[in-house]
């Protein structure tokens, strides 16, 4: 199959949680002998040098610099509208130039979305061929920045879960499928009609290279390694431990690992 593949991030290095999802993905379509066409932002400009390992795997890669200060100026913007912040940031005229040449230049089979925000550059007659990943259900992080800040932020937080989550319900109806990572994710759709949760969701649930992530023997020299204020939590090997690979630039990430602490 021919198949369009686009990302709201570039799918490598695979480094952090959208990018090793993206990624294997990515790598999965292309080693069932698909033939896959990339599109996808750059938001840090050291991701650009990227395109070449992509271009090993892929027939057409195409990475689009996104300027965070002027997406950040069109998402604001958007308040204005009644389209989500989400939906500003990422809409960008040079991918719809991008998605319309390839579309030009192709018959694709299927498009593969990843990221709702995404789902905005595909052509209507695609529609019915396209696999949307959500990977989650956006809006309810939202929700819970409302409840968690004040005035007058919490207000914009709010008419962005509101909104995002009227666009979720239009993104699952309008496409053949859209992924999940777990079925709590497909829970908090409740308000979705029993139709349309059991013909268009579906749950594709992360996993872990358990070849690449293979854990070296261990070595009570490692410890040298180790900055002195951390050795102490290393050097009794039966103590319990939880270790979260998490960016710590993420709010929810932060509040995932206080809970524990």
């Amino acid at each position: 199959m021919k198949i369009l593949f686009l990302a709201h991030r570039i799918p490598y290095p695979p480094n952090k949680g959208d990018k090793i999802r993206s990624f294997h993905e990515l790598r999965a379509l292309t080693e069932r002998g698909h033939e896959v066409h990339l599109l996808a932002f750059a938001d840090d400009p050291r991701d650009m040098g990227y395109q070449v390992d992509l271009a090993k795997i892929c027939t057409h890669v195409e990475i689009l610099p996104l300027r965070r200060s002027k997406a950040n100026v069109k998402a604001m913007l958007t308040l204005f509208s009644a389209r989500p912040l989400s939906l500003g940031f990422y809409d960008q005229r040079r991918m719809r130039r991008a998605v319309a040449q390839q579309c030009e230049q192709h018959r694709f089979d299927a498009v593969f979305v990843f990221s709702s925000t995404m789902a905005q550059y595909v052509p209507a007659e695609l529609a019915s061929r396209t696999v949307v990943d959500m990977v989650d259900v956006d809006s309810e992080k939202w929700r819970d920045y409302a409840n968690r800040v004040r005035f007058p932020m919490a207000q914009v937080y709010r008419t962005e879960w509101q909104r995002l989550r009227r666009y979720e319900h239009e993104v699952v109806k309008r496409y053949a499928h859209a992924l999940l990572t777990t079925p709590r994710e497909a829970q908090l759709l409740d308000d979705l009609d029993e139709f349309t949760r059991r013909a268009k969701l579906r749950t594709l649930t992360n996993g872990v290279d358990l070849q690449h992530y293979r854990p070296e023997p261990w070595r009570l020299s490692a410890l040298d390694k180790l900055p002195t204020t951390e050795r102490q939590w290393f050097a009794d090997r039966s103590a319990p431990r939880i270790v979260f690979t998490g960016a710590m630039d993420y709010y929810a990430n932060v509040e995932g690992v206080k809970y524990f602490v």
